[in-house]
């Protein structure tokens, strides 16, 4: 559906992973570690795609005791 409004997923761009085969989790259930999703994504116009310098998601090791969620980090050349 964000296709048809012209949106890429940086993530998926950038690292060339099909969605639901996702490498790099950003969320732990319940903060274990053993359940990794893929569930928080930054949607940019394809048009930006080109100019990704940059797509990161925080370690489980740096983050485990702030969130089960991980930081998700976009640099777009501007």
């Amino acid at each position: 559906m964000l296709a048809q409004l012209g949106l890429v997923s940086s993530y998926h761009f950038f690292h060339r992973e099909a969605h639901g085969q996702e490498k790099r989790p950003t969320y732990y259930f319940q903060w274990n570690k053993r359940r990794p999703f893929h569930i928080d994504y930054c949607f940019i116009p394809k048009e930006w795609a080109p100019l990704l310098q940059r797509v990161e998601i925080g370690s489980y090791a740096k983050w485990k005791g702030t969130s089960g969620h991980r930081p998700l980090l976009v640099d777009i050349a501007g």
